[in-house]
């Protein structure tokens, strides 16, 4: 793995994204993901509609150790760590 890591781009990149249901639903969500030393961080931001607008998650996949991933949600203002 750490081969790989090393030969891969050390590019980070940005994008926008709209998800839609058979059901009518829509979100919308920016991502960028970034190399950081051992660690490939996905940040992900739910932009719209306004209901969910603001909720964030934090994805840091390691190389060595657990993984981890973070929920912030608006309404209660608080971080969650939902995987280790």
């Amino acid at each position: 793995v750490k081969k790989m890591l090393d030969s891969s781009s050390k590019a980070s990149f940005a994008a926008r994204s709209t998800l839609t249901s058979n059901r009518g639903w829509s979100r919308e969500m920016t991502m960028k993901q970034k190399r950081i030393a051992d660690s490939m961080a996905v940040y992900i931001e739910v932009t719209a509609p306004q209901d969910v607008s603001g909720t964030r998650f934090l994805m840091k996949e390691k190389v060595e150790g657990p993984d981890e991933q973070y929920i912030y949600i608006p309404a209660v203002k608080r971080v969650i760590r939902i995987a280790e």
